[in-house]
């Protein structure tokens, strides 16, 4: 989202949202793909981004390639840039969700720009046009337009559920508990758990209330065999090779001593073993933090579509249920 524009962003989504009849829902992310980000990027100066900060709150994570302390700073710098113009971005795209028309004055986008002079060339506010089909207030009294409004408005109300994914950037889970937006943790549990009860607390001080696990989300690769070896195999034959040549590589994930198998397996993020051990360890999982969403992880061209859709169909009905028993549904309740 920081090398996107962000009223682009809003107009698509609502017309999705419109086609889906509010079957929709929105991810952000910031960007840590170089080639991607920094030239997709290039106009805001957005670049890609490790996140320093997530690496000390999420252990499994690494700055691997930034060793060297210019290097650390100029990623940190990098990182801090890249997150002023995702916020400035998003806050943007609420603002074209929420409001009838909007201003906005911030570190990457002026409405209009600029910003204290307004848009004084408009033909269609000289002609009186935009007065009268236009929202109230987008052109002054003068003929210069001074607000934009963004159509169609959402589908859903007041905007569609927005998700944001995290690494174990604390700065990412208080942006998401301002908003109310949903945290999406890449990240284990002994780190999860921890910035869950942050993101309630800052989520509270902006009024919305959550109970434990509500309105957050755990990211998890799940492999199920007949025995742990089994599963463990299933690991090797579909996930290893895209842990080896992408996560590890791109320096995201931390690799003791080269081995990374073992640096997939202790990361976190996988759980495997039979269908009982599965259930056990997320079940001891979500007593920590009780998601009211799970994000499950498949290496669709690795994997057989067999086996996905019976990794799927044995979540469903063998340990989901188990999961919606650890979970307070009290305000489910209350919100129906």
């Amino acid at each position: 989202m920081s090398t996107q524009n962000p009223i682009r962003v809003a107009e698509e989504v609502a017309v999705i949202d419109h086609l889906s009849r509010g079957r929709t829902f929105v991810g952000f992310a910031r960007g840590y793909q170089s080639r991607w980000t920094n030239t997709l990027g290039q106009h805001f100066g957005t670049r890609a981004t490790k996140s320093p900060a997530a690496a000390v709150y999420n252990p499994q994570t690494t700055l691997a390639g930034f060793s060297q302390e210019s290097m650390l700073a100029q990623d940190k710098a990098d990182d801090a840039y890249n997150r002023k113009v995702f916020e400035d971005n998003v806050e943007l795209v609420v603002k074209a969700w929420t409001q009838e028309s909007f201003t906005h004055n911030g570190p990457a986008w002026q409405v209009p720009f600029p910003y204290e002079e307004g848009i004084v060339d408009w033909p269609l506010a000289h002609a009186g046009v935009t007065q009268k089909l236009g929202a109230p207030g987008e052109v002054d009294a003068q003929g210069v337009w001074r607000r934009a409004s963004v159509a169609p408005a959402p589908f859903t109300l007041p905007h569609p559920k927005v998700f944001v994914a995290g690494s174990g950037s604390p700065e990412t889970v208080e942006f998401c508990g301002k908003h109310g937006f949903i945290p999406t943790y890449f990240a284990s549990i002994a780190a999860a758990g921890p910035l869950s009860e942050r993101y309630r607390t800052r989520a509270a001080q902006h009024g919305h209330v959550f109970a434990p696990g509500q309105n957050q989300a755990l990211v998890r690769w799940i492999q199920i065999g007949k025995s742990e070896e089994d599963a463990l195999e299933k690991i090797r034959a579909y996930d290893l090779d895209i842990w080896k040549n992408f996560y590890a590589s791109m320096g995201r994930r931390k690799v003791e001593g080269n081995d990374i198998f073992g640096s997939l397996v202790n990361s976190g993020l996988f759980v495997f073993g039979t269908v009982d051990s599965v259930r056990e360890q997320l079940i001891e999982q979500w007593k920590i933090l009780p998601g009211e969403h799970i994000v499950l992880v498949n290496h669709y061209a690795q994997t057989p579509k067999d086996v996905v859709l019976e990794t799927l169909d044995i979540f469903q009905r063998q340990i989901k249920p188990a999961l919606d028993e650890v979970i307070d549904h009290s305000y489910q309740v209350a919100a129906e």
